[in-house]
């Protein structure tokens, strides 16, 4: 009898202490993610009512075709990144962003402090290269050259204003900035040269917070173009202008009114500014007086021609003398000999000048280009993102993509608007956010050699069972990972598997943007794994015939065009810039691999309806525009001293 106790007592010991094991680790085995309620997109405390896993995900995923699942992947992917800016130009979607404490901006033009809203850089080598532009001297002084890429000496012209020379000119915009307080981030103020005794500061500013109420604009924003590019700023300006009964119709520049507009519109909701790309990226800041941000140090920088102590620039004009037609040029066999010698002096200061003028855009360019991988200063919270993705029809084609558009109603535009003085109300934390672009660049960086190897295999004149070998022991690998020995070897269970592995988030989803995001990178990858599938499954039969027959099928011809044909299909509907835009060679230490950019910049202004070619540029015919050519091209100092 008490033997039975002794085994009774102990039998419970070992009982409660696996109960109080079990609920002491309850938590290890609960699924990895939860699926929180959406009702309450901007909740941040929203309660958990659902348990997601790979058994039960798919019911999660919202409806979001194809086209627009795989353009808002990529528009994730290509956030805050120079390069697939420039490739993927118009974007659609306004990001919440942040700007860390301690982060620094720069500013260059004139030697004051903005007291409004202005443009600041993320790189020194922007703000300089803007602001060092300078006047030419010698025989270029009298041709029209633009700095920056502005034809005729520093903007569009149109009109009477075009006739004028680019000494008068140069005169009148550096008496325009100075009124204005323009400066050089802000392309309206980029107008002609400043003369050689002329001062440039250039101010570093400093974050004093986080800044967390800022809204990056995708795409290739900051470009002067009327093809999309700067839809989502002109859509936020109409609506504040509508909201605020704006009648500001100023005469400059276009963005210069979006960016007053949207700095009014933000105010009440604590708007910090916007964030766009150029060549680097840069920022509107709305208030530089009310301690967001601090003055770290202000250079004033000599121009080079007072760093090299040579004399002021000749003023090559009739009424000094000068022999000029009235098309403004010289008459050279007019010139007396003190004039030439005078004029070959000039033209030697203006050669080496112009050495120094490229090199310090190259500096610039380059600059834009370590940002080709993204511009991680800046923090982006996904979970307050507004997009026009899934809600207006929006063209697949990157080039013709277009917010505002007759499908883009005034009530589409008030509901996107309203949306964003929703989450800003609320203030922005990226340690908060699933950070999807991580997650995209690990799909991309790991599916897109994948499909170009099978690609490459299956395009190879080879004969038919070579091909097969090649591209199947890609496939074979891959799938095997997911699939369990008992199952079916093409088991949906399996596909399933590898699609949640790819896409699980790493916090809980908690808005409607994050179930948004989510479910275009799960049609994504499900797309992406059903090729593949497809293809080992059109495959196999070539190579089990010939292992166990040592013979080739009927259809084996067949099979590999379908299965090309997937592949060619996959490639065009996922769109990553992956797969085809990369230089033709390893660039050498003075190169850099250049992406084009829109709008102004050292090799002229590039306005996309432009039917002559630019460096890495081509017209297409059925687009009717500029577009980037896929090959891209190392470029050095000298590209830009022959442009």
């Amino acid at each position: 009898m008490r033997q039975q106790y002794l085994s009774l007592a102990l039998l419970s010991a070992i009982i409660l202490n696996v109960c109080f094991f079990m609920y002491q680790n309850w938590a290890r085995w609960e699924p990895l993610v939860n699926f929180q309620n959406a009702d309450k997109p901007h909740s941040k405390n929203a309660k958990t009512v659902n348990i997601m896993n790979v058994e039960n995900f798919t019911e999660y995923v919202r409806p979001l075709d194809l086209a627009n699942s795989t353009s808002l992947f990529n528009s994730i992917h290509s956030a805050l990144k120079q390069k697939d800016s420039d490739i993927h130009p118009a974007g659609v979607s306004y990001f919440p962003a942040v700007i860390p404490e301690g982060t620094l901006m720069y500013h260059a033009g004139n030697c004051k402090i903005p007291d409004s809203f202005e443009w600041l850089a993320m790189d020194f080598e922007f703000s300089f290269s803007f602001g060092s532009r300078r006047s030419s001297r010698g025989r270029a002084s009298l041709r029209s050259r633009g700095r920056h890429g502005f034809p005729g000496g520093g903007r569009p012209h149109n009109g009477a204003e075009s006739e004028k020379s680019e000494n008068e000119a140069n005169a009148e915009d550096n008496e325009n900035a100075e009124n204005k307080n323009t400066n050089a981030e802000d392309t309206a103020a980029g107008k002609g040269g400043f003369p050689q005794d002329s001062r440039m500061c250039l101010f570093t500013f400093r974050a004093n917070r986080d800044l967390n109420k800022f809204l990056y604009l995708d795409g290739a924003s900051a470009a002067k173009t009327d093809t999309g590019e700067m839809d989502t700023q002109q859509l936020l300006s109409d609506i504040a202008a509508l909201k605020l009964n704006l009648t500001n119709h100023g005469s400059g520049m276009a963005e210069r009114l979006y960016a007053e507009n949207i700095c009014k519109w933000g105010k009440p909701y604590g708007l910090h500014g916007i964030i766009r790309v150029e060549i680097g990226f840069e920022i509107v800041l709305c208030d530089f007086l009310n301690g967001d941000v601090e003055l770290v140090s202000n250079v004033t920088s000599a121009s080079a021609e007072t760093a090299l102590n040579l004399p002021p620039a000749v003023k090559i004009t009739k009424e000094n003398g000068w022999p000029l037609g009235d098309d403004g040029q010289l008459i050279e066999d007019q010139l007396t000999d003190e004039q030439r010698a005078i004029l070959d002096q000039e033209d030697k200061f203006e050669s080496f000048l112009s050495q120094v003028d490229a090199t310090i855009e190259f500096d610039h360019v380059h600059a834009g280009a370590v940002h080709d991988t993204g511009d991680k200063r800046i923090q982006l919270d996904y979970r307050y993102l507004v997009s026009g993705f899934n809600r207006t029809w929006l063209d697949p084609n990157v080039f013709k993509r277009r917010l505002l558009t007759e499908n883009a109603t005034l009530d589409l535009e008030y509901e996107i608007v309203e949306e964003l003085e929703n989450t800003l109300s609320l203030g922005y934390d990226a340690s908060e956010s699933n950070n999807w672009q991580l997650v995209t660049e690990e799909i991309v960086d790991k599916f897109s050699p994948l499909i170009l190897s099978i690609e490459k295999s299956l395009k190879r004149d080879a004969d038919e069972i070579e091909v097969a070998r090649n591209a199947t022991r890609r496939t074979l690998g891959f799938i095997r990972r997911f699939v369990h020995q008992t199952e079916d070897f093409l088991s949906e269970h399996s596909k399933d598997l590898a699609v949640y592995q790819y896409t699980q988030p790493l916090k809980p989803l908690v808005t409607d943007a994050d179930y948004l995001i989510w479910s275009a990178l799960v049609n994504t990858v499900r797309e992406t794994i059903d090729t593949l599938y497809y293809v080992n499954t059109r495959l196999q039969p070539i190579i089990t015939e010939d292992l166990l027959n040592n013979r080739k099928i009927d259809d084996a011809k067949a099979r590999i065009d379908d299965s090309q044909a997937a592949i060619d299909s996959l490639k065009q509907s996922l769109g990553w810039i992956a797969f085809s835009y990369r230089c033709d060679k390893i660039c050498g230490d003075e190169e850099i691999c250049y992406t084009p950019s829109w709008g102004p910049g050292p090799f002229g202004w590039i306005t996309p309806d432009s039917t002559t070619d630019h460096l890495g540029m081509t017209y297409d015919e059925i687009l009717q525009r500029q577009v980037i050519q896929q090959t891209l091209q190392c470029i050095s100092i000298e590209n830009l001293l022959n442009h």
